[in-house]
């Protein structure tokens, strides 16, 4: 929306409309260029300062505007986050109807009852832009213009006051040169953002502590390279996102955790349950506003584990005024329609509850079925949690008392744990060697993995019933 947009507005008789934005500044600049371009005066009521109005509340300013000047635009500021009462809804509508006097623009970061009255006009203002963010940039820290890009890049979805003030704090908190704070500021952006939604800010897991899933760490390492310029420059689509369907424990969660690695992001998580209220319409707009939010993130990685759960009861003869259809038919929607570069990995345990639109093509790019780890897999497993991730969390790998081999070889006879399970083998057998006072031998580790009941024998009907689904409609992982 510019200037010129907004002047149209008035000439075609929309003197009363809203602008949904989150950067209020952005909308006093757009109309003060707009009333000044036209020689209106450009007026700003709050409830903390009603100017020349004298109006305490938006009943009362509604009644004042009558007797204003018509050459005054009115810039209001979060006056409708409260029901409206009856005489404010009508004359709400009778400003609408009219064709003369000062102009009335709301400026909300959500429509709230505004949605609610009839031929009311609602515009949405997008966050600035990578141009206005460069500007930003440049100003605060005296760069040059590719750092400058590669910071806006980072920065897209932020007011210019939140990109002003994250970037100010991480130049002042970093020793690093300001061309390598890109990535700071995303991970920024994501908390901050996960922290206004329905969303939690998660910690990625490194790639290489991913055992097994060659395929999906392969198909993550290529598509990793479409989130550049470049790539967007040759016209390479962002990818988006990835459906990982899969017995408990087989590291399901664990590869949605590294995807946000394996594609330099910030991660989301999206609980799909806490999207759901118990007022009419309530789920719906939490959805909505979580989806924004996400949008202003971007780049970045949205999680949904068990998202069998999470949208359960979505057919019409279970769900509850059909409130958990339409959650899920607003979702999917999205799913295939974003323009933003938001990559979005489910995750499933089970058929029974998923959503079978989910599993169509066009909503992920990738769909692969995470078994249960083959002997190489196992293998790998076992060397993450004995050596890999002790030196990556300690920084040392504690000792062993036989060598790595010996340990890893026990992978052979470990057929159908789940990766889960070879972890909590490994931890057994650190533990109880650490109770007797000694380090750990490949005999310890033989006993845990004897303890266990694997997943396999648990599970086996499931897991076959998985694995038919899976046989011509997923990639095995």
């Amino acid at each position: 929306m510019t200037p010129e947009d907004l002047v149209a507005r008035w000439n075609a008789g929309d003197l009363t409309l809203v602008v949904l934005a989150a950067d209020e500044d952005a909308v006093l600049d757009l109309a003060d260029a707009a009333a000044a371009g036209t020689g209106r005066t450009l007026r700003i009521w709050t409830a903390t300062d009603p100017g020349p109005s004298n109006a305490s509340d938006l009943d009362t300013l509604l009644v004042a505007l009558d007797a204003r000047p018509a050459d005054e635009v009115w810039l209001v500021l979060d006056a409708a986050r409260q029901p409206l009462s009856p005489g404010a809804r009508r004359r709400l509508r009778d400003r609408i109807a009219a064709e003369a006097g000062p102009a009335l623009v709301f400026v909300q970061d959500e429509p709230f009852e505004l949605a609610t009255i009839p031929d009311l006009p609602i515009e949405i203002l997008p966050p600035p832009g990578r141009e206005v963010l460069a500007d930003e940039a440049r100003a605060l820290l005296d760069v040059d213009d590719a750092v400058a890009t590669a910071l806006a890049e980072a920065g897209l979805g932020l007011s210019r006051l939140r990109f002003r003030r994250l970037l100010a704090r991480l130049a002042r908190g970093s020793t690093a040169a300001p061309s390598a704070l890109d990535r700071a500021l995303l991970a920024a952006k994501g908390r901050e953002v996960a922290a206004a939604g329905h969303l939690a800010f998660a910690e990625p897991v490194a790639v290489d502590l991913v055992g097994g899933a060659r395929r999906v760490k392969a198909w993550l390492a290529l598509r990793s390279r479409a989130f550049s310029p470049r790539a967007r420059e040759a016209g390479i689509p962002w990818p988006k996102g990835l459906l990982l369907l899969g017995p408990p424990g087989c590291g399901k969660s664990l590869l949605a955790k590294a995807s946000a690695d394996a594609l330099g992001l910030p991660l989301l998580r999206l609980d799909p349950g806490r999207l759901f209220a118990g007022t009419v319409g309530a789920s719906e707009a939490n959805l909505r506003a979580t989806l924004a939010t996400v949008e202003r993130a971007a780049p970045c990685v949205v999680w949904i584990d068990e998202v069998e759960k999470g949208f359960a009861g979505s057919d019409a003869g279970r769900s509850d005024a059909g409130t958990a259809a339409r959650v899920v038919g607003t979702f999917l929607t999205w799913l295939e329609e974003r323009d933003r570069p938001v990559f979005v990995v489910a995750t499933a345990n089970r058929l029974a509850g998923l959503p079978p639109e989910f599993v169509r093509p066009g909503r992920f790019d990738g769909r692969f079925f995470v078994d249960l780890p083959d002997a190489e897999a196992r293998r790998e497993i076992l060397d993450v949690h004995l050596r890999r991730r002790p030196a990556r969390d300690l920084g040392r790998v504690p000792p062993l008392g036989d060598p790595i081999e010996t340990f890893l070889a026990l992978a052979d006879g470990a057929e159908g744990c789940t990766g889960a399970e070879l972890a909590s083998a490994v931890g057994d057998a650190r533990l109880v060697a650490f109770a007797e006072g000694r380090v750990p031998k490949a005999a310890d580790l033989e006993a845990a993995l004897a303890r266990t009941v694997p997943a396999a024998r648990l599970y086996a009907e499931e897991i076959a019933d998985l694995r038919r689904f899976a046989q011509d409609r997923l990639t095995w992982a």
